[in-house]
């Protein structure tokens, strides 16, 4: 007969596993505080294209400001051949100027 404090282990029985290590919780907060660099990120170029702000009519030699249109514009009534854009009024005066 054995002892009792003495376990017999047979083929189908398997001996206690080691308990689960506990993890250290601080040891999880160091690893996400850790700085990881990052894979610099390529910027996506935007197409801005620069909308102009004034018309100029080389028919009439009329300039008109294209954030201020108002219906005696008659904007649309302008044949493209007549129409040139400018950024500022300097050019379009210029520009007017220049042809007649």
């Amino acid at each position: 007969m054995l002892a009792p404090n003495i376990i017999k282990w047979s083929k189908k029985s398997q001996p206690p596993s080691k308990p689960p290590e506990k993890e250290d919780p601080t040891e999880a907060l160091k690893q996400q505080l850790v700085h990881k660099p990052q894979e610099a990120k390529q910027p996506v170029a935007q197409s801005v294209e620069k909308v102009p702000e004034y018309l100029g009519n080389s028919n009439i030699m009329e300039i008109h400001y294209l954030k201020n249109i108002k219906q005696a514009c008659q904007i649309d009534r302008i044949s493209e051949e007549n129409k040139g854009f400018f950024d500022n009024n300097e050019e379009a005066k210029k520009a007017i100027a220049s042809v007649g």
